[in-house]
């Protein structure tokens, strides 16, 4: 019973506390610690406590990647390079690991002494023994992920699962995908599609277009807050000057995700995936637009300073590049997520439409933009918004919930200014969420859209006729 407990209930007793609160899809016992107890005998304490770490690694990543939308090797992917972490934030991080594997190793392997090391497996039988008929029960349950013997469960929960195997078969897909192009998507299932569709009929007004990416811009379960959000976007002034189209488009995955579907108009995680496809900036780079992408945050974080080029973009302006065209140094966003500031961008996007771009005729430009500050954790806006979340009662009630409402708000008043702007050429502006809102909390589980993204397309009047 001792190997039980130590390679069964301690592991998953701490991690599930973390279920408790925190939205995961973790199952209830994750059998790889097991693999510990089992080898000990042949690997040593100090093999053990380095197979516990590893193992303890893969769990959180398994763990908490579909939280933020993200497959597990994304998540690996981003902590191979630890420069795009803020010191506090690995300080905690380090910090949550070190504590929670002390209390582990202190239950378990700490227990281990060298003689009954050298029992080998014959002592250990009753923990290969429990973890089979763990492994059994899942099956006969139905929520078996390798094994199904059942579409129906008699516990709506996942009762046993591994990460390793989760990460393993995480790496074959990729494999997999590696081989295989990215689907193609259908005109309701991307923003840009009405920007594509004129693109491929030659008939595309010789306008500028800026296209937005709105970080965590969902769509709420209550419609008035959805409203509310949008409303400088919604004023008199622009709907008398452009023809307004306002929908929703399905999303799947991270932020990479949501610019590979908008930039491409394909459904893919990894920029990777795409082999061959021409992207619509790299199409209209070939139609003489002059193509740019702005992003306040560090160029290496999800190697976007290496493949927005391949995407079709002449120029890019990161967080470094951002600071030497500001007046201030001022940066904005939750602790990890700090940078250029949301509400400042639009101002240096109209600088760029007024840009002369040179040669015989004024060049239209292709702005993309991939905002920030309303990233995950939501801290309050840096800047006073003038947003009322207490005018929407319980849908706001939750700080996270709030603070994210009024950094969204003032993203698109900061918007609806640039778009109002009588001084600026004639522009079409394509908005679009890139995912629903990710929460820890589990308390605030189901509070948006699980499936779609909002979007709203601004085509100046005078251009609407090709439509």
């Amino acid at each position: 019973m001792k190997y039980i407990f130590r390679y069964i209930f301690v592991p998953n007793f701490v991690f599930s506390i973390f279920n408790i609160y925190a939205t995961t899809s973790r199952p209830i016992i994750n059998i790889d610690y097991c693999i510990v107890g089992i080898a000990t005998p042949f690997i040593g304490r100090k093999g053990g406590i380095v197979l516990y770490f590893l193992l303890f690694l893969l769990d959180l990543v398994a763990s908490f990647a579909p939280t933020y939308h993200l497959r597990p090797i994304i998540l690996l992917n981003i902590f191979r390079d630890l420069s795009v972490f803020r010191c506090t934030t690995l300080a905690l991080l380090i910090a949550l690991v070190f504590i929670s594997l002390l209390v582990m190793w202190y239950f378990t392997l700490k227990r281990e002494l060298f003689s009954q090391q050298q029992l080998g497996l014959l002592s250990r039988s009753t923990l290969i023994l429990t973890s089979l008929l763990i492994i059994l029960a899942d099956i006969v349950n139905g929520s078996n992920g390798f094994v199904r013997t059942r579409e129906a469960v008699f516990i709506n929960y996942n009762i046993c699962g591994s990460a390793l195997l989760k990460i393993c078969n995480d790496i074959k897909i990729s494999h997999n995908k590696s081989k295989l192009p990215p689907i193609m998507l259908k005109k309701s299932e991307f923003a840009m599609s009405r920007v594509h569709e004129d693109l491929l009929k030659d008939s595309l007004a010789e306008q500028n277009i800026v296209l937005v990416i709105v970080e965590s811009w969902g769509i709420s379960k209550d419609s008035a807050l959805n409203v509310a959000i949008t409303r400088p976007l919604g004023n008199l002034n622009l709907l008398s000057r452009y023809k307004v189209y306002s929908s929703v488009v399905p999303f799947h995955g991270s932020t990479v995700s949501a610019e590979l579907r908008e930039l491409y108009g394909l459904r893919a995680s990894d920029p990777k995936e795409i082999k061959s496809a021409i992207s619509i900036p790299s199409i209209l780079a070939s139609r003489g637009y002059k193509t740019i992408a702005l992003h306040g945050f560090m160029p290496n974080f999800f190697g976007r300073n290496e493949w927005y080029p391949k995407a079709g973009f002449g120029n890019t302006l990161f967080i470094d590049d951002i600071k030497k065209l500001q007046t201030t140094n001022d940066l904005c966003g939750s602790t990890n997520f700090r940078g250029i500031c949301d509400d400042a961008v639009p101002s240096m996007i109209k600088q760029l439409l007024l840009e002369k771009t040179g040669g015989p005729s004024n060049k239209p430009k292709l702005i993309y933009w991939l905002t920030l500050n309303s990233h995950y954790p939501y801290g309050p806006p840096s800047h006073s918004t003038h947003f009322n979340c207490k005018s929407f009662g319980g849908s706001v009630s939750n700080q996270a919930v709030c603070n994210l409402s009024s950094t969204l708000y003032g993203v698109f008043s900061s918007l609806a200014k640039l778009i109002d702007d009588p001084d600026i050429p004639a522009t079409r502006f394509v908005i679009v969420g890139d995912h629903s809102p990710p929460f820890l909390m589990r308390s605030n589980e189901g509070l948006y859209n699980s499936a779609y993204v909002p979007m709203i397309e601004f085509i100046p009047k005078k251009h609407e006729d090709t439509h």
